[in-house]
This record gives C-alpha cells, sequence and structure tokens, in this order.
C-alpha cells in the first residue's frame, strides 16, 4: 500500500497529510499521542473501496506546530479539517475520529453537517458531556487527573522524562510485544515523537483550556443537563472500547442526548486504543456502516 504524501496550508499553520486509495473520501483525526499512520492497518482494508486521507493533526509530526495553547483549541482544529477537505476537493466525506480525533469530530458534525456523509468516533466522549461529568462525577474527575497534570506549563518533562523512548516504553511496548505493533510501527513513533518540539507541542491540546479538569478536592457542581449546541442528525456510529479506563460508560450511555441518528457498538475485549488493537473489526464497521447509511 502506497500513501501519497502532501501539505496542506490553513492561514499559518501547514499541516501534512498522507492519503490512499479511490472511492468515496473517508478522513480519518488520530489522537494523543499518535498521528497519522495510527489508521494504516484500518485504512489498508478499505482503500480498496474509498479514498482514504489521514493527516497529522497541528502539533504532531510533521504538521506544523504553534506555541500558544490557545491554537490547539477544537475551532482551530475544525478549520483544520476544512482546509484538508477542500485540498482533497471532497464536498461531502465520512469523517472518523478517535480520542482528541474524536472530540474534533464531534465538534465538526455541530458546525458543518452539510459536509458530512457519515461520523464515525471511536472512544472519544462528546465534550460538553466529558466536560459537565468531570465537573460532577467523582470517578469521571479521577480517571480525567492524567489531563490536568498535562496541561500543566511544564508537563512534558514529566510525561516523557526520556524523550520518545518513555512514550513508547509506557504506552505501546506491551503492545509491540503481544504483536499489535511491529519493528517497523515503532520506528515511525519514534521518529513522530523527536520531530524539533513534538513532545511539548501535542501536549497543547491538553494546555488549551478547551477541556478544564477540576482538581479532586474542588467542590463538585449539582447534576445538570449540559447545554447541546446542536443535535447532530448526521448518521453517527460509535466504537466503544468497554475495558478505557479514561472514559466513564455513562459517557457513551448519554450520547443519544447529542446524536439523534445513533448506533453504537460496544467491545467488551478491548480498551481506549481500539484503533491498533482491532483494526479489521474497525475497518468492516465502517464499511458497513457507510454501506448502509446510503
Amino acid at each position: 500500500m502506497t500513501f501519497e504524501h502532501r501539505s496542506i496550508q490553513n492561514d499559518d499553520v501547514t499541516l501534512h497529510s498522507a492519503a490512499t486509495g479511490s472511492g468515496a473520501p473517508i478522513i480519518f483525526l488520530h489522537g494523543f499521542p499518535e498521528f497519522w499512520r495510527v489508521w494504516h492497518r484500518v485504512i489498508g482494508a478499505l482503500s480498496t473501496r474509498y479514498r482514504c486521507i489521514a493527516p497529522d493533526l497541528r502539533g504532531f509530526n510533521l504538521s506544523a506546530k504553534p506555541i500558544d495553547p490557545n491554537r490547539y483549541r477544537l475551532s482551530f482544529a475544525i478549520q483544520d479539517v476544512l482546509a484538508i477537505a477542500n485540498a482533497y476537493h471532497c464536498e461531502k466525506f465520512t469523517l472518523v475520529g478517535h480520542d482528541w480525533g474524536g472530540l474534533v469530530s464531534w465538534r465538526f458534525a455541530e458546525r458543518h453537517p452539510e459536509r458530512l456523509q457519515n461520523l464515525v468516533v471511536l472512544n472519544a466522549p462528546h465534550p460538553d458531556l466529558f466536560q459537565n461529568l468531570v465537573r460532577t462525577d467523582p470517578g469521571q474527575r479521577e480517571a480525567a487527573q492524567y489531563a490536568r497534570r498535562l496541561s500543566q506549563k511544564n508537563s512534558a518533562a514529566q510525561f516523557a522524562p526520556d524523550g520518545a523512548r518513555s512514550i513508547w516504553d509506557r504506552f505501546y511496548a506491551a503492545d509491540h510485544a503481544n504483536g499489535v505493533f511491529d519493528d517497523d510501527d515503532r520506528t515511525a513513533f519514534l521518529a513522530a515523537w523527536n520531530q524539533p518540539s513534538a513532545i511539548d507541542r501535542m501536549i497543547n491540546w491538553y494546555r488549551s483550556g478547551e477541556i478544564c479538569v477540576p482538581s479532586m478536592s474542588e467542590p463538585y457542581t449539582p447534576e445538570d443537563t449540559p447545554v447541546i449546541n446542536s443535535l447532530i442528525a448526521t448518521p453517527t456510529l460509535v466504537l466503544w472500547g468497554d475495558k478505557d479506563p479514561l472514559f466513564m460508560p455513562r459517557l457513551v450511555n448519554d450520547l443519544s442526548s447529542v446524536a439523534s441518528n445513533l448506533t453504537v457498538k460496544h467491545y467488551d475485549d478491548t480498551g481506549h486504543g481500539i484503533v491498533h488493537e482491532k483494526p479489521h473489526a474497525v475497518a468492516a464497521e465502517i464499511d458497513a456502516f457507510i454501506k448502509s447509511s446510503k
């Protein structure tokens, strides 16, 4: 499988993107601390039927890395997605997002439904539901303390004390040993994290203030119903690994309040890393969902 690589301009930010295949377009948005290549096995199963486009989000790998954390808010990422879609002449497309890429996808679907054929989200909560739950639920607040720690100014030194190797050893070495990743994956991930300023700038997504996680000692606010900007009518598929330690099950259960045309598929044997733990199942679900929603 051969990827075409290109640079796409959005104002003063240059975005790197990889693409392959032909057919109806799908844009894939990765999460933290990953980059476009995390999708390559999913794309390998889809590229004979779809035009598969996988950018590096700003701050990651070969895309530009603004210094100001405010420039990592979802509103900027939405404009990046529009720039990518326009560069590939995608008038309408399926958007697939995981982790931070999933949060971008939820917001994009709210603000630009006219551009979407379908929405697919993997282990990523709707931003409003997540923000509400960290304010009101002790379990979710405790699970989200990692995000609070990353939001600190000097968090990169604690997150990756030995640089790129620290990230690999902490998050991916076990899956590498189990055959989920191969040596080429390891080489590519290390190269991505070793890009100049990459580790610190990708953490800017947590410093942006998009999601504010209170400390465990701060008071809990009364349970309320979050204000949803607009109900998403785009056909939406959520694929969820139930062993995810970061996001409580309620974040999935409440999704019907934000999406009116919703399908949820649970995997009880996988967790947050569903993209690389079950790439062929993910690809099959995406393909079936696109065909069923035509």
